[in-house]
């Protein structure tokens, strides 16, 4: 169950942000810089 729901994550991350390059690119770019901030705490 675990294992599917890590190999699922990074299309839902994907898809969310291009949903919301879509709808604001500026909603798009906060939510890039979130991941990459979350990415470095998570794994820095």
């Amino acid at each position: 169950m675990a294992l599917r729901l890590f190999m699922r994550s990074p299309f839902i991350v994907f898809g969310a942000m291009f949903m919301a390059f879509t709808i604001s690119v500026r909603a798009g770019l906060i939510f890039l810089v979130t991941i990459v901030v979350l990415f470095v705490v998570v794994f820095g």
